[in-house]
């Protein structure tokens, strides 16, 4: 049981993260753009920490939205 609800939580991140971007971010940065460039930026650890320098101060005020907006930007890069 406990599982289940790891896991269901885990989708409902992924969804608040999805929602997060496309009221953010999405006018300006597209889902095909940032899948091609965030794995030029570096390792999953590099991008991660550039991304947590960049979010408080680029259009993402609200710190409880930067984990859930990482964790969604995570989730687009692809390796190379």
């Amino acid at each position: 049981m406990l599982l289940l609800g790891v896991a269901w939580a885990g989708a409902a991140q992924g969804r608040d993260g999805a929602d997060i971007y496309a009221r953010r971010c999405i006018q300006c940065h597209s889902i095909a753009r940032m899948t091609k460039l965030l794995p030029t930026l570096g390792t999953p650890d590099t991008l991660r920490e550039r991304l947590r320098t960049l979010l408080p101060i680029h259009h993402a005020p609200d710190p409880r939205e930067h984990e859930q907006l990482l964790d969604y930007l995570m989730a687009l890069r692809r390796e190379p």
